[in-house]
C-alpha cells in the first residue's frame, strides 16, 4: 500500500496557526499468514512525515517493522496461547536539517520493543469463560521489563445481554517524544512562553 496525505491541523498544539498541516508520504507491506494453530503477522511502513509544515525541525524519514507470531494448543476445554513479538521505530530528522538548525530530535532515533505473551481461555460448564492473560515487554529506551495482565470472566444470561468482569493492568509503551526529545523550540513572537523545552 501506499499514502501521500495532507492535513490540515494545529502544529504541535500551537493554537494561533491552525491552518498549517501535516505531511505523510508513506509505503507499507503486510503480510498474515495461519499456518494450522500457528498464527503470523508481519508489517513494515517506511517513509517521510513533517508533523508541521512550515516549522524546522519536523520533517523525518521514518521506518517501522512489526513482527507477531501466536500459537494454539487446544487440551479440552483449554486454549493456552503463547505468543512472541517486536517491535523496531526509527525516526531520523537530520537530512532535513541545515548546518547549525535545531531539529525535534537531531539523530537518527530507534525504539525497539521485544514482547512475551501467554493467554489461558477455559470454559467452565460449557457456559462461563475464563480468561487470563499475561504480557511482559522489553523496550531499549527506556531498558526495563513491563509487565500487564488481564483477567476477565463471561457469562451469558440470554441470546442479547452478558455479563463481563475485568481485573487488568497495562502499561503504556515507550514513545519517542519522551524517549529521545532534546529539542528547544523558539517560539518567539507568538503567544507565551517563547520557549518550550522538550528533554
Amino acid at each position: 500500500g501506499y499514502q501521500n496525505s495532507y492535513v490540515n491541523s494545529s502544529p504541535v498544539g500551537d493554537l494561533p496557526r491552525a491552518l498549517a498541516g501535516r505531511k505523510s508520504s508513506t509505503g507499507y507491506f503486510n503480510l498474515i499468514a495461519n499456518l494450522g494453530d500457528l498464527r503470523v503477522q508481519s508489517n513494515y511502513m517506511v517513509g517521510v512525515q513533517d508533523f508541521s509544515t512550515g516549522e524546522t525541525g519536523f520533517k523525518i524519514d521514518m521506518g517501522q517493522f512489526n513482527a507477531n507470531a501466536e500459537y494454539d494448543f487446544h487440551i479440552n476445554s483449554f486454549n493456552i496461547r503463547p505468543g512472541v513479538s517486536y517491535q523496531n521505530l526509527y525516526y531520523d530528522d537530520t537530512p532535513y536539517l541545515e548546518t547549525g538548525e535545531d531539529g525535534y530530535l537531531n539523530a537518527k532515533r530507534e525504539l525497539n520493543t521485544l514482547g512475551l505473551s501467554l493467554r489461558l481461555d477455559y470454559m467452565l460448564f460449557n457456559r462461563i469463560r475464563l480468561i487470563s492473560a499475561l504480557r511482559t515487554e522489553k523496550y531499549n529506551n527506556p531498558d526495563k521489563w513491563y509487565t500487564s495482565w488481564q483477567f476477565a470472566g463471561t457469562l451469558p444470561i440470554n441470546e442479547n445481554q452478558t455479563v463481563r468482569a475485568v481485573y487488568s493492568r497495562a502499561n503504556r509503551s515507550s514513545f519517542i517524544v519522551n524517549a529521545h526529545s532534546n529539542y528547544t523550540w523558539d517560539r518567539t513572537g507568538r503567544t507565551p512562553p517563547n520557549f518550550v523545552h522538550f528533554n
